[in-house]
C-alpha cells in the first residue's frame, strides 16, 4: 500500500502575471478576507489589479521567491528518507500546482491514504485552516481515500532543535556575547486573533522554549502587516526603535514562523527591517537564514508523517475528512 503525502504552503509567483493571480486568489480566500462573497470578489479583483506591479517589483529585487524550489527540495529529501511506500507531492494555496491538482496526482498514483502537511509550524486560521478548507473542497477528487491533516508542529523536538542549532551557529559566527533574540513572526489581523486563533500563543510558546534551551534573552515582535486594519504587535521596527542602548545591543532576528526563505525574509527583513535598524544606530544586528533543506527539518517532517500515518482508526477520527 502507498501513502501519499502533500506538502502544502502558500506559494510564490514566478512572473508578473503570476503575481496578479496570486493576489487575486489570496484575497478570494475567506480566511484571508472574511467578508461576504460578492464583496470579497470585488475587493480581490481591485486589490490584485492595483498591487501586483509594486508587489512584483519586490520579488524582482530579491531575485524571485525560492519557496517553490525549496519546497520541492524538501519533498525530494523526504522521498529519499521515507522510501517507495510513500509518494510526495507539493502544492500551494495561491500558485500552481494548486492543492486540488496535487491531490489528483496522488490519487492517480493509487495512494490508499493521503497525509497533508501544511508547512506552517504555528497554525493559524489564515494559513493551516485555509489549507484544510481547500482539502475539504476536494472530496470529489479523493472520494473514499482517507485524508488526514498533520497538526501544527511548533513544539516538535526536531523542529525546535533545528532553530536552536541555526541560532547557536549564528551567535558563534557573529561572536555575540550577550545576544538578544527577536522572533520576528508574520503578523495577523487583531480581529483574527480575537476570534480564537492560537497563532500568537504558539509563537510565544515556541520563542520561550528555544530561548530557554539556549539560555538567552528574547522578545517577540511581528512584521509584514498590510492595509489599514489593526495587526498584532509590537511591530518589529517599532520594537527596535525603543531599545535604548542600540550601539552595544547584539540583536539576532529569528524568522520563526517560516520554514523557507521567502519575500518576508529576503525583502521585509533583509532590505527593510535590518537597514532601518542600522540607520537608527544598531551596529550588531543580523538574522538567522533558513537553509533550503536541513536534516533536522527532514526528520521533523518524517516523524510527523509517520506518526499520523500509523494512528489507529480511533485516533485518526480527529484529523480525518
Amino acid at each position: 500500500m502507498t501513502t501519499g503525502v502533500l506538502l502544502a504552503n502558500m506559494g510564490g509567483p514566478q512572473s508578473e502575471e503570476d503575481m496578479q493571480v496570486f493576489l487575486k486568489r489570496m484575497f478570494l480566500d475567506p480566511q484571508i478576507l472574511p467578508v461576504p462573497h460578492l464583496i470579497r470578489k470585488f475587493l480581490a479583483k481591485k486589490i490584485s489589479q492595483s498591487r501586483y506591479k509594486a508587489s512584483w517589483e519586490k520579488y524582482q529585487l530579491i531575485g524571485g521567491t525560492p519557496i517553490v524550489k525549496n519546497t520541492q527540495a524538501t519533498a525530494n529529501k523526504l522521498q529519499e528518507s521515507l522510501g517507495k511506500n510513500y509518494k510526495i507531492e507539493i502544492a500551494f494555496s495561491y500558485t500552481n500546482p494548486l492543492i486540488s491538482e496535487s491531490l489528483e496526482q496522488l490519487v492517480a498514483q493509487n495512494c490508499t491514504k493521503i497525509i497533508v502537511l501544511p508547512l506552517y509550524p504555528q497554525a493559524s486560521f489564515t494559513t493551516t485552516q485555509s489549507v484544510i478548507d481547500d482539502v475539504k473542497k476536494c472530496k470529489n477528487i479523493t472520494k473514499k481515500i482517507p485524508v488526514h491533516i498533520v497538526p501544527e508542529f511548533h513544539n516538535n523536538k526536531n523542529y525546535l532543535l533545528f532553530w536552536e542549532t541555526l541560532i547557536q551557529q549564528q551567535i558563534e559566527q557573529l561572536n555575540f556575547k550577550t545576544p538578544h533574540l527577536i522572533y520576528s513572526a508574520h503578523s495577523i489581523p487583531v480581529s483574527v486573533a480575537q476570534k480564537g486563533d492560537s497563532y500568537p500563543d504558539t509563537i510565544a510558546e515556541t520563542a520561550k522554549i528555544i530561548a530557554g534551551n539556549l539560555g538567552v534573552e528574547y522578545s517577540v515582535a511581528y512584521q509584514s502587516k498590510m492595509g489599514k486594519v489593526k495587526w498584532l504587535g509590537p511591530d518589529t521596527k517599532e520594537f527596535l526603535s525603543k531599545i535604548e542602548d542600540k550601539e552595544n545591543a547584539e540583536i539576532l532576528l529569528v524568522p520563526v514562523s517560516f520554514v523557507s526563505e521567502n519575500l518576508e525574509t529576503l525583502y521585509d527583513m533583509d532590505t527593510d527591517i535590518i537597514p532601518y535598524a542600522k540607520k537608527i544606530g544598531f551596529k550588531n544586528i543580523a538574522r538567522v537564514t533558513i537553509p533550503a533543506t536541513h536534516i533536522l527539518m527532514t526528520e521533523a517532517f518524517k516523524e510527523l508523517i509517520i506518526t499520523t500515518s500509523l494512528k489507529t482508526k480511533q485516533e485518526e477520527h480527529n484529523t480525518k475528512f
